[in-house]
């Protein structure tokens, strides 16, 4: 609850220009390639309020998940709107093969809906005590290449795996909490505690983790989205206003930051080497590039 207070308590209304002001300049391999928002009370035109996380479809277009107005916007991928549909408290937001799903906080369900925002499947409730079939804070979702699903639990400590149809497979990942992206035959997750990233088999088998709490280049304080495309894993270092590239074995790669960043909350790719963050407290969507031969500046 506390998130949707703050996100409304820094709202304000009216439309920012579509496609951005000037663009960052390259920032050690992840450049900005433009940055809007469009916001407004629920039930306007163009609405985000308390933006949370983000992905893209095949055709490029951008989903948002609005927290704090329970819709989920699409967009094209320079902002323009496109339309909205309604989610149950919409947290976590993955797209893919004609589907959405949103991991839905206040309802403890996993939702599924058509792109067009028709409500296909939901399953879950919510259980302290860990039933396979529920949950008590469901936060971050993706789907793999096999159209398995996986949903971080932020109090229990765990991701489950479902199959496309939403059976429950397996749990796994003690201390998982936030940000889950499963992509190349691995399952990269956010471990707020530790302040890592732990990398798991799509079975579940812990294979690693890179990372830490710190203030250095592949450190965190608050890792939270977490998205894998190409070679690269991006995580937002939320406290730290930052995103970082990793290559797919954790070795750090490059990070951009920018004045405007308050609270980095989601984070999605393309299949165009791009990455979408979203930032909670100013409903930003930025977009960068990502040249992978580039390396650190610092």
């Amino acid at each position: 609850m506390w998130a949707i207070v703050a996100a409304v308590a820094v709202l304000a209304f009216g439309a920012v220009a579509v496609g951005g002001g000037a663009a960052a300049a390259p920032t050690c391999g992840l450049s900005q390639l433009g940055q809007w928002d469009q916001w407004g009370e629920p039930g306007f035109e163009q609405p985000i309020v308390g933006a949370i996380d983000v992905d893209v479809d095949i055709r490029g277009n951008v989903y948002v998940s609005a927290e704090a107005d329970w819709m989920i916007h699409v967009f094209t991928r320079e902002g323009s709107y496109i339309r909205s549909f309604d989610a149950d408290s919409p947290h976590g937001l993955a797209v893919d093969r004609g589907r959405v799903y949103n991991a839905s906080w206040g309802t403890q369900k996993v939702q599924v809906f058509s792109t067009a925002g028709d409500l296909l499947l939901e399953w879950g409730d919510w259980d302290e005590d860990g039933s396979p079939m529920s949950f008590v804070l469901p936060l971050f979702i993706d789907v793999d290449v096999r159209g398995f699903i996986y949903v971080t639990d932020a109090i229990l400590g765990q991701v489950r795996m479902f199959t496309p149809d939403g059976e429950w497979v397996r749990t796994f990942g003690a201390g998982a909490s936030n940000g889950v992206a499963a992509h190349a035959g691995k399952v990269y997750v956010a471990n707020a505690e530790a302040q890592r990233i732990d990398v798991f088999t799509t079975s579940g088998v812990f294979l690693t983790s890179f990372g830490g709490p710190g203030d250095g280049d592949g450190e965190f304080s608050d890792p939270r989205g977490v998205a894998a495309g190409g070679g690269s894993v991006y995580v937002t270092d939320t406290d730290q206003r930052r995103v970082q590239a990793f290559s797919l074995n954790g070795t750090y790669r490059s990070q951009a930051t920018d004045s405007d960043f308050l609270r980095l909350d989601g984070a999605g790719t393309d299949g165009r080497g791009n990455v979408y963050i979203t930032d909670q407290f100013t409903n930003l969507v930025t977009w960068f590039g990502d040249t992978p031969g580039r390396r650190s500046c610092s």
